[in-house]
């Protein structure tokens, strides 16, 4: 609208916004569908840090150009594998080798447009005993962009060393548990034996094993193998 104090808009300004007009509307529809796209891509990287699953995402000459925020903690923390000048690097000699081939071939596969994505999986461990397992993904080319720097490459990673714990107020929810309770079904979940779960709480072996009857008992499990997999399919997806 012009300002009051003003003239009214002519013919030849009433024509340039009329003109204007599908230029606007298009802006306008392209930064809603960009900011769609950035909650829809927030949205799914949550959903893969609540799975504990890291995400590297290459360019075509196997360069990282995003990270969510498992990845980046794994390449921190983890002995089996480190970023180094924007490229991922195993420690292991062997299994480096053998990542960068699978690269490789998954920006070669993708530069011949194939419709199908390579992937391949590996494993590498570290001197400690922890593990880390990868799958390595083409992205699907498409004919509107062609770039080296656009995603040509997706990296999921697990570190076995790097288990979540489940929080403890929603397994106390779920299955009616007292926090102690709770607590100890936290570390039975990520492989504590009961004695262990004693050792870290500071508490003699006959707590756990006394609160371990009663978590059974109120999630109707008779195994700890059974009590691990209710918890992970439960309550860590979810948290």
């Amino acid at each position: 609208m012009n300002d009051p104090k003003r003239k009214d808009f002519g013919d030849q300004e009433k024509e340039f916004f009329s003109a204007f007009r599908p230029h606007l509307e298009r802006s306008l529809a392209m930064y809603a569908r960009l900011q769609r796209n950035q909650l829809e891509k927030h949205t799914l990287e949550e959903a893969l840090d609540r799975l504990n699953i890291g995400t590297f995402i290459l360019d075509g000459e196997g360069k990282v150009i995003e990270a969510n925020s498992i990845a980046q903690d794994i390449a921190r923390r983890s002995s089996c594998v480190s970023r180094i000048t924007d490229r991922i690097v195993l420690s292991n000699s062997k299994a480096d080798a053998r990542f960068k081939r699978f690269v490789s071939e998954a920006i070669g596969r993708r530069e011949k447009g194939h419709t199908d994505p390579f992937v391949d999986v590996l494993r590498t461990q570290s001197p400690a005993g922890s593990h880390l397992d990868m799958l390595v993904r083409s992205v699907v080319k498409s004919d509107r962009y062609r770039s080296d720097v656009s995603p040509s490459v997706i990296v999921y990673m697990r570190d076995s060393g790097q288990e979540r714990l489940a929080p403890e107020r929603i397994m106390a929810q779920l299955f009616g548990l007292t926090p102690s309770e709770a607590v100890l079904a936290s570390l039975l979940a990520v492989g504590f034996t009961l004695a262990q779960a004693a050792e870290k709480l500071e508490v003699t072996e006959s707590s756990p094993r006394m609160y371990a009857k009663r978590i059974f008992a109120k999630t109707g499990v008779s195994r700890q193998v059974d009590l691990v997999r209710l918890i992970l399919k439960n309550v860590v997806s979810l948290a």
